[in-house]
């Protein structure tokens, strides 16, 4: 399989008087370019006929290519004129020449995280280790085990070692098999499904989809891309007491994948290679959106694309919310 080069484009278009100028950014140039021209584009652009494409700039890593167009929308108007007047003095439209040497981009694969990237457990940390205590009395209220608070404890510090946050790791193990190796000096004899189950009901966790969600992902499939889902679960939770809180979510994605599928937890990069492998593309055709450093070393190690999603923070490498996946993708 040949690998194709996605390049990145932070562009500037103007009005025929160059009295108005826009910034962007974009996958796909050219198709970006006739979305402007054609007036699919609502806005500013379509308002003030901005769509004279007089600057741009190619970039093979996206973050660099928002940063830039960040960076250029708090540049003065003079600045800005004296960027494209250095390059295109007369301020003519490249769009011409740039149809015949910009490609249209792949179809690719859009991979999302979840958890702060889709859906968040309202209220809760990365690390869910100080809520494990009442995990566990509440499977020792339900079953009626009568343990020691010495044997909580255990088992508290027992789950603690395998959170990955506390203790490193990239293998996962099946929730069965830890909570198997956490309950086993409680002597007493479990349906560990239900007590896995009963364990999370006892974190009195909800679930919450961001507002932006389904829209995007329905406006990003009705475009033709394939939506793929991978997400490190909490540990030591089940799949099936995952997928029970993003229930809306599940038909919209094209591929689903878990640190409990793939057997790996980020940053390895197993489900992302799975995904690509599935769908026949190159890892180059993948975009991973995320909003942790170890969904960007995932990304990295791939060797795929990555837009950080930063919710609660104005990162310049990143978007605030995934309704602006439009103008980068």
């Amino acid at each position: 399989m040949i690998d194709i080069t996605v390049m990145y484009y932070t562009y500037i278009l103007s009005s025929n008087n160059n009295f108005s100028v826009y910034i962007g950014v974009t996958r796909d140039l050219k198709r970006r370019l006739n979305e402007h021209k054609s007036g699919k584009t609502p806005g500013f652009t379509k308002q003030y006929h901005v769509h004279k494409l007089v600057y741009y700039e190619q970039y093979k890593d996206i973050s660099r290519a928002i940063a830039r167009e960040k960076q250029l929308k708090g540049w003065a108007r003079a600045q800005k004129d004296r960027l494209i007047e250095a390059v295109n003095p007369e301020w003519i439209d490249l769009s011409i020449q740039s149809f015949s040497t910009v490609q249209d981009a792949e179809k690719c694969v859009i991979v999302f995280d979840l958890g702060g990237t889709l859906m968040h457990y309202v209220d809760m940390p990365h690390s869910w280790a100080e809520y494990y205590h009442q995990g566990f009395e509440e499977i020792n209220k339900v079953y009626k085990c009568n343990v020691s608070s010495d044997d909580i404890e255990m088992s508290v510090e027992k789950l603690r070692q395998f959170n990955p946050r506390l203790h490193y790791r990239e293998i996962e193990y099946s929730p069965e098999y830890i909570f198997e190796k956490v309950l086993n000096h409680w002597n007493y004899s479990f349906n560990i499904k239900e007590c896995i189950e009963t364990f999370y009901n006892g974190l009195n966790l909800k679930a919450q989809i961001y507002p932006d969600v389904i829209e995007t992902l329905m406006s990003l499939k009705s475009k033709g891309y394939i939506i793929a889902a991978f997400s490190d679960l909490p540990v030591a939770m089940t799949e099936e007491y995952f997928k029970k809180d993003i229930i809306p979510l599940l038909d919209l994605f094209d591929s689903f994948e878990t640190s409990i599928s793939s057997g790996f937890r980020k940053p390895n990069s197993k489900a992302l290679e799975m995904i690509a492998q599935r769908y026949g593309v190159s890892l180059q055709q993948l975009v991973f959106v995320g909003d942790e450093e170890k969904d960007r070393k995932t990304a990295e190690n791939a060797g795929c694309e990555f837009i950080k999603i930063s919710r609660h923070s104005d990162d310049v490498d990143g978007i605030r919310d995934l309704s602006e996946l439009f103008r980068v993708l």
